[in-house]
């Protein structure tokens, strides 16, 4: 069964929202969580934990940034688990943002 929040990016405060990764697994549960922070008023994102080698997930962050009229302005990763941070290089070449682990 897939699940609804796939593909979808979930607000939860004004300045934070969550990309759920469709790995879902052992580890992972339902799946990876990519968190977008969009401070108001700027054009710049920072994403924490791009999640795993998916094109999928990572082209979706990207699409859902350059909806915003943004662009990632840096990356964080906050551990180095290959479902958070797997995906980092991939994230950098398709942004250029920098990535800090």
């Amino acid at each position: 069964m897939e699940h609804p929040a796939y593909g979808l990016l979930r607000p939860v405060t004004e300045t934070a929202s969550v990309l759920l990764c469709d790995n879902p697994g052992r580890m992972t549960l339902d799946g990876t969580n990519t968190w977008l922070l969009f401070e108001p008023g700027s054009h710049e994102v920072v994403v924490v934990d791009p999640g795993p080698e998916h094109p999928e997930h990572l082209r979706r962050i990207v699409d859902e940034v350059a909806r915003r009229g943004a662009r990632v302005a840096l990356t964080l990763l906050t551990h180095g688990h290959a479902d958070h941070a797997e995906g980092a290089d991939s994230f950098h070449r398709l942004t250029g943002a920098p990535v800090r682990r």
